[in-house]
């Protein structure tokens, strides 16, 4: 007779290194954010979460600083002045007190092919 095996929470790891997949991105939107420097990986993050929920707009809090690599205060402040350089019509960055920052996609950024 079998017996069932109690399997305590801790085991498992909801943050488990998983190897992502990003979809197409054209070539122009990667031009227009080199200028970004090393927020580009940030900016992918947000970008194939921004497709996956269908939305325009994505606050940048715990949840996509972690899947960068969870940086430093003083990182993260750079990166978003990085990304508030970008051009308008590609996206900006909006700070709100007491809340993460928000990216909004502009006219430029590359939507979801459906």
């Amino acid at each position: 007779m079998r017996q069932a095996e109690t399997v305590p929470a801790v085991r498992f790891n909801s943050r488990a290194k998983k190897n992502r997949y990003i979809p197409a991105i054209p070539m122009e939107f990667i031009r227009q954010t080199l200028v970004a420097g090393d927020a580009l990986p940030l900016l992918l993050v947000a970008l194939a979460e921004m497709r996956m929920r269908g939305t325009s707009e994505i606050a940048i809090g715990s949840a996509l600083w972690a899947e960068v690599g969870d940086p430093s205060k003083r990182v993260r402040a750079r990166l978003l002045r990085q990304i508030a350089c970008l051009p308008e019509n590609l996206c900006t960055v909006v700070a709100r007190n007491g809340r993460p920052h928000l990216l909004k996609a502009g006219p430029n950024w590359p939507r979801a092919i459906k």
